[in-house]
């Protein structure tokens, strides 16, 4: 086991330093060491244990090595929310009675274990905005709702397979081919639903895990998306579909820097521009993690993540000054689809050429195992009786 965590292409004991460190910071009391002493002494060692971790990395694979430096960013940004910007002894669990640090040693390290854990704050009372309500099912009918999501997810990505190795273009179009105009957009909702499908099929599994052995109840693992209807500006998107995992990182960052360091009013518009731009550039940094850990570059992610905050910006602008222009709540809906659509048809291409070029993705040349191609081919043939 000891060779094995050795031989890990990361350095596992920095790892556990990072997270040690963190905990650290969040289970002493403040009566015994005040949180500036507590950032003072133990967050340089976070900083270092990150470093260190990167400079010593050994290459593998293309997607372990990206999927290995998105973790230890993130995982060091939320160090950072919950050790920097707040005093995350704050936080309390749904129904915790006392101060956190009015109880014993191992209750406060179980809260901050959770507290890292749980990025969406399901148990805690400041939970993420505009996260899916808790399921209400009992826990066999999570489990069969949940399997039979898996079942749904696994069809759809077989779908999108058999669309997306049908495509030699779906990745990078040909400038010299010309296509329908309606085949770029098919192809960005193609791989979005492959992207969605891929993280719900995660998170649905470890679901399953943890609620069908009983670790969990099934109020414990609301959806991982929010509803997919209100993707009708580019705000919802992030805000109320996709971005709920990293609020409890970014907000506090937002807040810090547009009210402590820049001192801009509450409520300005120049103040809401700048808590987006720091969260889009936030999430541009956890993916540069993964971009510089795979292929030693930094240019990579930032184009399409920081593109977004004035995306939202100019959405808001346009809304602002000719909302009331459409009265019909449908019209004003389906445009907001086209475009969402459309600003994803333009700004997906920035980070996927650049994802194919360092060989995270690769333009489909043969189509893999697929039940669906079987059936349909007749290769699969089910005999009955």
């Amino acid at each position: 086991m000891i060779e094995g965590l050795l031989d890990s292409p990361i350095s596992v004991p920095a790892f556990l330093i990072m997270y040690i460190l963190t905990l650290c910071i969040l289970v002493i009391p403040r009566d015994v060491l005040p949180l500036f002493w507590s950032r003072l002494v133990f967050f340089p060692g976070v900083v270092l244990a990150a470093a260190y971790i990167f400079h010593t990395h050994r290459p593998t694979t293309i997607v372990i090595d990206y999927v290995s430096g998105n973790a230890v960013v993130a995982i060091f940004l939320y160090c950072s929310s919950y050790a920097l910007m707040q005093d995350a002894q704050e936080q309390r669990l749904i129904g915790q009675p006392k101060l956190t640090k009015e109880y014993g040693l191992w209750w406060r390290i179980r809260w901050a274990i959770q507290l890292i854990s749980d990025p969406r704050g399901i148990a805690f009372s400041g939970r993420a905005v505009n996260t899916p309500p808790p399921p209400t099912r009992t826990r066999a009918q999570f489990v069969v709702s949940r399997a039979l999501r898996l079942a749904r997810n696994a069809l759809l990505a077989d779908a999108a397979q058999l669309l997306i190795f049908s495509d030699p273009y779906v990745f990078m179009a040909d400038p010299l081919v010309i296509e329908p105009v309606w085949k770029p957009f098919f192809r960005t909702i193609l791989l979005g639903l492959h992207t969605i499908g891929l993280f719900d099929t995660v998170h649905t599994s470890i679901s399953l895990l943890f609620v069908g052995s009983g670790i969990d109840a099934p109020q414990a693992w609301p959806d991982w998306f929010g509803p997919f209807a209100e993707m009708y500006t580019l705000r919802n998107f992030w805000g109320k579909v996709w971005h709920q995992s990293i609020q409890r990182m970014v907000v506090p960052h937002n807040k810090f820097v547009s009210r402590t360091v820049l001192r801009l009013p509450r409520g300005s518009y120049l103040s809401a521009f700048v808590q987006l731009l720091v969260a889009f550039s936030l999430s541009a940094l956890m993916h540069c993690g993964g971009d510089y850990m795979a292929v030693r570059r930094l240019d990579i992610s930032w184009p399409f993540f920081t593109s977004q905050a004035f995306g939202i910006a100019a959405e808001d602008w346009v809304i602002k000054l000719g909302g009331g222009m459409v009265s019909s709540a449908v019209v004003r809906r389906v445009i907001g689809y086209v475009w969402v659509l459309s600003w994803f048809r333009l700004s997906v291409p920035w980070i996927v050429g650049s994802w194919v070029d360092m060989g995270l993705v690769a333009t489909p040349k043969s189509s893999r195992i697929s039940v669906l191609n079987g059936l349909w081919s007749g290769d699969w043939v089910v005999h009955l009786g």
